[in-house]
């Protein structure tokens, strides 16, 4: 069970470490369009305001990794953290989705984020079925 929801919450570390070290300059890999450029042409948001909201998203999804993780590898398995952390990562997704996925509708995006979602969602039940 650690180790699927390590799986799980892996993709939401890596990509909160990725917009961090960006807007930090340690970009490690550079794509031909940044999220920060992404986001602001999405919102009409300003470049470096879109870098801020995006940096703070990378906050984000690291906390609420780090929360989940806590919970399931800690030696006193506390499900409070897999929830909030959860729960964190969930409303992340379910914002990211509508922002980028919805209009105009992109079908597998879209279908991968629901997913995720379902995982996340399902993640402080599995977690508190085992104590």
């Amino acid at each position: 069970m650690e180790i699927a929801a390590t799986g799980l919450v892996l993709m939401f570390l890596f990509s909160g470490l990725m917009k961090i070290c960006t807007f930090l300059g340690y970009c490690v890999g550079k794509s031909k369009v940044s999220e920060s450029e992404r986001f602001s042409k999405k919102t009409g948001m300003c470049l470096p305001n879109a870098s801020r909201i995006v940096f703070l998203a990378g906050v984000i999804e690291v906390l609420g990794s780090f929360l989940v993780l806590r919970g399931i590898w800690s030696s006193k398995k506390n499900i409070s953290d897999v929830k909030t952390g959860s729960m964190i990562l969930a409303l992340f997704t379910i914002l990211a989705t509508l922002l980028f996925y919805v209009y105009p509708f992109k079908v597998r995006p879209f279908l991968a984020n629901m997913t995720a979602l379902s995982g996340l969602l399902l993640l402080p039940l599995v977690c508190g079925l085992k104590h």
